[in-house]
């Protein structure tokens, strides 16, 4: 959506006219679904796709995807996500498997676009569908990862958010971890944007630059709804008790979010990598 408004002249260049701007350099202020829209928009924070799991059932979890995959034929049906139907989790895992087995993951989320590019995608669609055995992954099935249940899942991803406020109502043990794993995973941002034709741009700027603060980001992004900052996440440190710091920046620091989140897509990919995945499961 930024990108179009972006295309069609709607929105103002403001972010290098905050002080704020220059807390941002993850791509995601720069590429939205393909789109350029560096200058026009400032995270209000990430959403983070990660792989949680109970360390009561996995010794030693994978941090990369081709160990990911060795994992899951060691220990059959302790995998599970919820494919592309359920939600955007799924996909965004499915977009992650294909990044980490295409010779140029930045051209999928950055273009150009090129229609060849999905013929190398059936086989890889096909192991992302089997690396479980069943699809049976979902909100509460990650929680039962929680739990050593010989019939539950072990591992599984997650959005990072949901996660811990599922620790901090008592629907996961404390116990439980999180793995950025390389070579990296999907993030969904919501950004601030400003009208071209905005009746009070100074006044605009002025909110843009109070809500992205560290202080606010701190207070309002990360101790109030466990998501990361739409800033990067050193700047927001300062401002957060460390037990509050360490709970979502222990196990993915802000390094393997700056080189492990990645953006969703460009559109034309975005929906070609789905039905390359759909077209495996259908067959």
């Amino acid at each position: 959506m930024a990108g179009q408004m972006v295309k069609e002249g709607i929105l103002a260049r403001y972010r290098d006219e905050v002080k704020t701007g220059a807390l941002v350099t993850r791509d995601t202020a720069r590429n939205a679904l393909g789109a350029n829209v560096d200058g026009y928009v400032i995270p209000m924070f990430h959403s983070q796709t990660a792989i949680a799991d109970n360390p009561a059932l996995v010794s030693e979890p994978p941090k990369t995807f081709e160990k990911l995959v060795a994992w899951t034929k060691a220990n059959p049906k302790k995998f599970g996500y919820n494919g592309i139907k359920g939600g955007m989790l799924g996909v965004a895992f499915v977009f992650g498997w294909i990044y980490a087995h295409s010779p140029n993951p930045q051209q999928l989320m950055e273009g150009p676009y090129d229609p060849k590019v999905k013929e190398s995608w059936g086989p890889r669609a096909r192991q992302a569908q089997g690396v479980q055995s069943e699809r049976r992954h979902h909100a509460r099935q990650c929680r039962h990862a929680g739990h050593a249940e010989p019939r539950e899942i072990a591992m599984g991803p997650v959005w990072v958010d949901m996660f811990y406020t599922w620790q901090a109502d008592g629907k996961l043990p404390p116990t439980m971890r999180l793995q950025l794993i390389a070579p990296g995973l999907p993030s969904q941002p919501m950004y601030y944007v400003i009208p071209q034709k905005a009746a009070n741009m100074e006044a605009a700027k002025k909110f843009v630059e109070f809500a992205t603060s560290p202080a606010i980001q701190a207070e309002g992004i990360v101790k109030r709804f466990n998501w990361y900052p739409g800033i990067d996440a050193q700047h927001v440190q300062a401002h957060l008790d460390r037990a509050v710091w360490e709970k979502l920046f222990n196990d993915i620091p802000p390094q393997d979010l700056a080189t492990k989140g990645k953006s969703m897509p460009i559109a034309e990919y975005f929906k070609e990598i789905q039905e390359a995945y759909e077209h495996q499961v259908a067959n």
